[in-house]
């Protein structure tokens, strides 16, 4: 009898084991999870910036995190129960493979992590003031500008990384043109940096976020302009070109521009120019009446030229005898052997030039036989700046031939 009460009991154990294991590993199971797109916090950049250094591109990074555990315990989880870091402290300027980390509940076994490596790029920390331009942050009709008068500040303080920073083209005050008008207003305007492309550049940091701008908004008009360019430039030097703008663009209110049909430049005057130039134009334009903030050229464009030199030396035998009287004969004295020309130009033209682009020749029409001094003229046709002769007198001879 009491041996088949202790069979029940081992019975009943085992039973109840079975059942607890069944329970354990068929209704509560163990599974896995991945949780995809984690964001990797980033520890320890201020020990970066206290060495002049910054961490660039931290926000886009991300791993796929997978873990393991009983059903029940771990199907609510998120990824947001998981904490993924990696710490840059001690790290140099450069692209660093960096360990990742992960915290989660103690219930979750972290099985993965993809990657287990990030890759952050550690560069120099460097500020720069750039200038601002303000900016409407809609379209503006074809015949209206926004007309700026002052700005506060007018410029800002960049701090980022330097590969960052040097990327910056422009920084615009964005300002909401819709409450502005004819009549000056001061608006707020929001900074955004841009590259040549006109991409906004992020991670970067402004001493002000906003700017104060005092602007208001002018219809414009396009007219014809008057430039008169006075002066020579010194004969070191040629003009090749001059650039003159025909048109200017100019602002102001409907009652100011009406009755303007043309906008007239102060003189420019290039004598004192040495090097090619731009000549801000002077315009003369009535009160209320400004050159638009476009891009537009309101300049007169010269290009200077250094003058080459080179000298040529013409045989004597070469000059021309021209107006000998019917019957005579002429000779250049025997002591000249040559004329020497200085020749100024543009390099590739001095270059090129040769005995054969010039003539030289004196007039003897009307003398009579005898020695007498002459004067010397020459003859070229190309455009060089100046030709100086040596000598520019000489001796001819004239003889009946009869003699």
């Amino acid at each position: 009898m009491l041996q088949n009460k202790t069979v029940k009991i081992i019975l009943s154990i085992l039973i109840a084991v079975f059942l607890w294991h069944y329970v354990y590993t068929e209704e509560n199971p163990t599974v896995t999870q991945k949780f995809e797109n984690v964001p990797v916090q980033i520890l320890n950049v201020e020990s970066l910036e206290s060495r002049g250094l910054t961490a660039v591109g931290t926000e886009e990074q991300t791993v796929t995190v997978s873990i393991e555990g009983k059903r029940a315990e771990i199907s609510a989880l998120t990824a947001n129960d998981f904490i993924v870091t990696a710490d840059v402290y001690g790290y140099g300027v450069g692209e660093n493979n960096i360990p990742v980390k992960v915290d989660g509940p103690a219930s979750a076994v972290v099985t993965d992590i993809k990657p287990n490596r990030i890759t952050i790029q550690i560069d120099e920390l460097v500020s720069v003031a750039h200038e601002i331009e303000a900016v409407p942050m809609t379209s503006l009709r074809d015949d209206r500008e926004l007309y700026v008068t002052g700005m506060q500040p007018a410029e800002v303080m960049v701090t980022g990384a330097r590969s960052v920073v040097t990327q910056i083209s422009k920084i615009e005050a964005r300002i909401n043109a819709d409450s502005l008008s004819e009549k000056m207003k001061s608006v707020h305007g929001t900074l955004v940096a841009l590259d040549s492309n006109g991409a906004e550049i992020t991670d970067i940091s402004f001493s002000s976020e906003t700017v104060e701008v005092d602007a208001q908004i002018l219809r414009s008009k396009e007219v014809p302009l008057d430039v008169n360019v006075t002066g020579e430039v010194s004969s070191k030097y040629t003009v090749s070109e001059v650039k003159i703008p025909e048109t200017i663009k100019i602002i102001g209110t409907k009652d100011a521009l009406e009755d303007i049909e043309k906008v007239k430049a102060a003189d420019i005057d290039i004598s004192d120019i040495t090097a090619t130039t731009k000549i801000n134009l002077a315009l003369n334009l009535p009160e209320g009446v400004y050159p638009s903030q476009s891009e537009q050229v309101n300049y007169v464009y010269v290009v200077i030229n250094n003058v080459a030199v080179t000298e040529i030396e013409i045989p004597a035998a070469n000059i021309e005898l021209r107006g000998i009287a019917e019957g005579s004969t002429a000779f250049v004295d025997e002591t000249l052997e040559s004329v020497k020309l200085t020749v100024r130009g543009s390099e590739a033209l001095v270059q090129s030039a040769s005995a054969s682009d010039f003539v030289i020749s004196v007039d003897l029409t009307g003398l009579e036989p005898g020695t007498h001094e002459v004067a010397l003229s020459k003859e070229h046709i190309k455009s060089f700046t100046s030709v100086e002769m040596e000598p520019a007198h000489i001796h001819v001879t004239i003889k009946n031939e009869a003699q």
